[in-house]
């Protein structure tokens, strides 16, 4: 999903905010934007806006402007929400999974990959046989997240 903002914006010093995030840390704001035009999908919003120094989204719609935007309609599994806007039902898709599977390739390719820093993660996948007897596992294997072998012996089946 791409979200496009206007670029004149003025950003005004504002009272400090501080905000409870998720894992139970604390997020401050002392910017706001009055009135931020923002376009989704071919549609166009205005609202007031927090400045947050935010690492992996463009925006978070807030309670207010969800309270504001209700009754609302999600589908989760699917990724789509309605909502009324301007006296109009505002039909918004989600990105979906991608269903593509992964592919092999070469050292070389994975190289060029990481100097351009477009590879972020990497997963090194290994046939297990079973053994009759118990093996003792390398120290590496032994400290993996619980959740990694079964993820592992999943993709194996």
């Amino acid at each position: 999903m791409v979200i496009f903002f206007s670029s004149l914006v003025s950003i005004v010093d504002g009272h400090i905010l501080h905000l409870t995030i998720v894992n139970s840390g604390v997020m401050t704001s002392d910017h706001h934007i009055s009135q931020l035009n923002w376009f989704l999908q071919g549609h166009t919003f205005s609202y007031n806006a927090r400045v947050l120094p935010l690492k992996c989204f463009d925006m978070i719609l807030g309670v207010n402007w969800l309270e504001d935007h209700s009754p609302m309609w999600i589908h989760w599994k699917k990724k789509i929400m309605r909502f009324p806007h301007h006296n109009r039902s505002i039909p918004l898709n989600g990105v979906r999974d991608s269903q593509k599977p992964c592919t092999f390739i070469s050292p070389r390719k994975l190289k060029g990959l990481l100097k351009r820093n477009a590879a972020s993660q990497g997963v090194l996948l290994h046939p297990i046989t079973r053994p009759s007897e118990p093996t003792v596992q390398p120290l590496w294997v032994l400290s993996l997240p619980e959740d990694i072998p079964i993820v592992v012996q999943h993709f194996l089946q």
